[in-house]
């Protein structure tokens, strides 16, 4: 009796999927990027127009908040991974005593 085997074009068709999304991501990353400076540059000017030099105030709060989050970024990195690691393991004891009790039920019937 012989194992059905799948070619091996399908093996390399889905890691060109696979390359081709990560290529679409990065496509659609570096357009985001460029959309968003655009769109700062286009509302700093429009504001400008609208009230004046009063539109060097929400350009400077939205720097500071901007070194803020660059600089508060990657150590709320390991914050985060620890968060999730203890509701991992919240969930994981939950599940277990949550099993116990339908065991527990069931023995009863």
């Amino acid at each position: 009796m012989s194992v059905w085997r799948l070619p091996a074009c399908v093996y390399k068709y889905e890691s060109n999927d696979e390359q081709v999304d990560a290529i679409i991501r990065a496509t659609h990353e570096i357009l985001e990027m460029w959309a968003n400076i655009l769109q700062v540059v286009t509302a700093t000017y429009l504001l400008s127009r609208q009230i004046g030099v009063a539109f060097v105030g929400p350009i400077i709060v939205s720097a500071v908040a901007l070194v803020a989050t660059v600089i508060c970024g990657p150590p709320s990195k390991g914050f985060m991974m620890a968060w999730i690691t203890k509701v991992q393991e919240r969930v994981g004891k939950r599940g277990v005593s949550v099993n116990r009790r339908c065991q527990f039920s069931l023995e009863l019937c």
